[in-house]
């Protein structure tokens, strides 16, 4: 599952601005690639935000970049912060909707959902 968002102000990689981002969901996988990622400063594993920061880094897939930094996601405008926290509202809600659309239809196996 993944929300489309777009940042209001951008992250600018070689004087190009790229504002429209994907986000997917969060799994276990995600986990294990941000611990087993040889380009992330393990010192700096301790401090959630730079952890957190990591996670997205992993998560967000921004047009026109192939890869996103840790510090890059840290580096966020205030309101570019705020787009990406309402994708990661709405997919939240989006995946809780689908798992209790699941859990319902295997107690009613004759609905449509």
């Amino acid at each position: 599952m993944e929300q489309a968002g777009k940042f209001p102000e951008g992250i600018i990689v070689d004087g190009v601005c790229h504002c429209d981002f994907t986000l997917v969901e969060k799994t276990f996988r995600t986990t294990l690639e941000v611990s087993n990622d040889p380009t992330i400063d393990r010192k700096l594993m301790d401090d959630n935000a730079y952890y957190d920061a990591c996670l997205y880094a992993k998560r967000l897939k921004v047009k026109g970049l192939d890869k996103l930094t840790p510090e890059q996601v840290l580096d966020l405008s205030g309101p570019d912060s705020d787009e990406l926290i309402l994708a990661e509202v709405t997919l939240e809600k989006r995946r809780q909707a689908f798992r209790d659309a699941a859990q319902a239809a295997s107690k009613d196996p004759g609905s449509p959902a």
